[in-house]
């Protein structure tokens, strides 16, 4: 039985991404740090006798992405249930903003380890577990496009930008990683979406990014692989 696994599941993009999919009659795997009131009630909705019969398969785990225990641990229970994955969506995210004279070690760490190695560790825990032709989308941004970077004093975002950067050369990384078994990885900027990170100002609702980021992910070719696109699923300048 195939799978679809969604990261930062409790909310946000996340949490619309597992609505969209479990309303289409996907089986799919939540990913959360905390739980949420909306991710619970949306995991007893599923979990009832009625909707069983209406949806797919609806499993949550919690994860902490900051620790490589906590990841393994997640993988290796998937793999002692013997789960396929048909794609996984590197949702989660953090964005701790400083600008050019504040700058942290810490700051930088954090974006990093979230933003960048996180989902490199998960997937490659997950690796075994990919079905034939499975797909691997990872959450990028706009600021991480090198030729579009603007002068470093004028933003806050310069840690999170420098992330999400790395975050793109893993696309390519994984699409090497994965050379030989049909496997799709992308990079893909959903935009600036009205949730808790991109703020009420954003241009965008999480329900209109999640459709169109669905039907961007479900026509992805194997000439898409190792891209990085918009939320239309066209190509953005490195």
């Amino acid at each position: 039985m195939s799978f679809i696994l969604i990261t930062g599941a409790n909310r946000g993009i996340g949490l619309h991404l597992c609505r969209h999919y479990l309303s289409q009659r996907q089986n799919v795997i939540a990913l959360a740090r905390s739980h949420s009131s909306a991710l619970e009630a949306l995991q007893t909705h599923y979990q009832t006798d009625q909707q069983l019969d209406q949806s797919g398969q609806f499993k949550v785990y919690q994860c902490d992405l900051n620790q490589e225990e906590s990841i393994q641990q997640v993988a290796e229970s998937i793999k002692q249930q013997g789960i396929e994955l048909e794609l996984v969506i590197h949702n989660a995210g953090v964005s701790i903003n400083e600008s050019f004279g504040n700058w942290t070690q810490k700051a930088f760490i954090d974006n990093y380890r979230v933003n960048a190695v996180a989902p490199a560790l998960l997937t490659q825990a997950l690796f075994s577990q990919f079905a034939h032709k499975a797909k691997i989308i990872l959450f990028s941004s706009g600021v991480a496009s090198l030729s579009e970077a603007k002068d470093v004093r004028k933003s806050a975002l310069d840690s999170y930008a420098m992330s999400k950067v790395a975050l793109n050369m893993l696309a390519v990384k994984l699409s090497n990683a994965c050379d030989g078994v049909n496997t799709i990885c992308c990079a893909i900027n959903p935009g600036w979406v009205r949730t808790d990170m991109g703020g009420q100002d954003a241009t965008q609702s999480p329900e209109e990014t999640v459709i169109s980021l669905t039907q961007t992910i479900a026509n992805l070719s194997e000439e898409k692989n190792a891209s990085f696109l918009s939320l239309a699923g066209e190509p953005i300048s490195w």
